[in-house]
């Protein structure tokens, strides 16, 4: 049995033979290149500045290796640490090179690479891509492949349109070396990209996990004693192979797209050359954030937080709040940025509901938060839109650690917040939950992990305001589900440590 993970040194590989090229070719036109060398070229549809792809490629780059930076005061932090900070860093390359859509009303779209989701997508891709070979190439160690020789092909997330061969064959159980199966699975007649190893093409939500040995012989796909031997898929093959079939107007019609980048020869098509070296590029430096406005917010309770309270920059940089917000909201994150601050958010509109069956909704898709509604007859709007940010953390932010999906929240994931849930379980209050007269309904949403760190979180704020965390603790709808402040020192503790782990606390002298 393996006790330690094998390092994705075949995903770094990969990704670091992939050659920046800028050109001309649509999305549609790229699906027409061989997938072989699509495999190794980093690129995006319709830009053409190499510049920019190569510090896209940087970007990536330092995510997969979890390159760290110095900050000016001393401490460190991973530099591209989640898609939110990859975004961030791209575009503003993007804006300073000049680059933008080529027609004015494609603003915004998915055309536009200055746009959220059109950066949000090439990363998703690329570092998808790269971890999936890696999962692959781990996977066909002779080692590996004989202990767990077999997949099998799994939802991990619903879609709105699931293609119908995924449907037919989920929970299909196969061997890793029935290479006709898998690249069936990802054919680019459904939108595959036509590899025997993961994305099964955009947004199909499907995904692999090991079958061991012994289920695979109780299945029949083989023998007690059968000894698998794996095909090395090499880059180099794949280019010439997938290049024998294509016809003589489709070699012109690449040479003529592609120029020099390639080389025609005797019916085959070759890179010239392996990946240039990157150019010297400067590093973008992101100006400092403006915090808002200063807003009159209850003085902090004295607490054990070293000065400055606060590291990273303010949450409320990332909240685009109303022109003719009320004054709670802004008090709101003034009040949490005096606590602590962040890594690098995506930007989340705030807005004004009329629900009266929630005072505040956090909504998200499986990988981007979307907005936070703020109901009008919410009792208390401070404290609903802390306990909102603090979903918004939790799906966006706390995102650095091993073991997290993109599709999955932290509070979701055993050990990005683990200390904190430790603490909660042990609490009296969490063991009286069930005391509750509440409907079982009722009772289920209240113990449910997103719900008990967004409780947890918006105690942990309010507890530096003494007339804020009065209101918490003595409003009698809120009181059952809150804690005695003896009660939660303890969580507390844990909430500063998880955050000083993501450097949005200063640590401890």
């Amino acid at each position: 049995m393996f006790v330690a993970p094998i390092l994705f040194v075949d995903a770094r590989r990969k990704f670091g033979q992939r050659t920046p090229v800028g050109s001309i070719l649509s999305s549609a036109e790229w699906s027409r290149v061989p997938v072989a060398l699509r495999e190794r070229a980093l690129f995006s549809a319709r830009v053409e500045d190499v510049r920019f792809l190569e510090y896209m490629g940087e970007l990536l780059d330092a995510h997969l290796k979890g390159e760290r930076e110095t900050l000016p005061n001393g401490s460190t932090r991973i530099r591209v640490g989640n898609k939110a900070r990859f975004v961030e860093l791209a575009r503003e390359m993007a804006l300073k090179l000049g680059l933008g859509p080529l027609d004015p009303r494609d603003a915004g779209t998915i055309k536009d690479i200055t746009s959220l989701g059109r950066l949000r997508l090439i990363f998703d891709v690329q570092t998808s891509a790269a971890r999936q070979y890696g999962q692959w190439k781990q996977g066909m160690d002779p080692a590996v492949l004989n202990e767990f020789p077999a997949s099998r092909f799994v939802r991990e997330v619903d879609v709105r349109k699931p293609r119908r061969r995924h449907v037919d064959n989920e929970g299909a159980v196969r061997l890793k070396t029935d290479y006709a199966f898998w690249l069936s699975m990802n054919a680019a007649d459904i939108g595959g990209f036509q590899t025997p190893w993961g994305p099964w093409g955009f947004n199909s939500g499907m995904g692999v996990e090991d079958v061991d040995r012994r289920e695979a012989v109780r299945l029949g796909l083989l023998q007690p004693n059968d000894v698998l031997v794996p095909q090395d898929l090499e880059f180099n093959e794949g280019l010439q192979a997938s290049a024998r079939t294509l016809s003589p107007e489709s070699l012109a019609w690449l040479k003529e797209k592609l120029g020099d980048r390639i080389s025609v020869t005797d019916g085959a098509v070759h890179w010239i050359g392996d990946a240039p070296a990157p150019r010297s590029i400067p590093r973008v430096q992101i100006p400092p954030a403006v915090r808002p406005a200063p807003v009159t917010v209850p003085a902090p309770a004295p607490l054990p937080l070293p000065p400055p309270p606060t590291q990273g920059r303010p949450v409320s940089a990332s909240v685009i709040v109303p022109e003719k917000a009320p004054a709670t909201w802004r008090q709101a994150l003034a009040l949490i940025d005096s606590v602590h601050g962040d890594g690098v958010l995506a930007p989340i509109p705030l807005q004004r509901s009329r629900s009266r069956g929630s005072h505040g909704t956090f909504w998200s898709s499986d990988r981007d938060a979307v907005r936070i509604d703020i109901s009008s007859s919410a009792p208390n709007p401070t404290l609903t839109l802390i306990h909102e940010v603090g979903h918004f953390l939790d799906h966006s932010a706390i995102s650095v650690f091993p073991g997290r999906k993109p599709t999955s929240w932290a509070s979701d994931v055993r050990g990005p917040l683990e200390e904190v849930f430790t603490a909660i379980f042990a609490s009296p209050e969490y063991s009286t939950l069930s005391s509750l007269r509440a409907s079982p309904r009722y009772l289920s949403y209240l113990k449910r992990r997103k719900e008990l760190f967004a409780r947890a979180y918006t105690q942990f704020i309010a507890s530096r305001a003494p007339d804020l965390i009065q209101v918490l603790l003595n409003d009698k709808g809120l009181k059952p589900i809150h804690w005695a402040p003896e009660n939660f020192a303890p969580i507390d503790a844990a909430i500063q440590t998880v955050f000083r782990r993501q450097g949005w606390m200063p640590p401890l002298p």
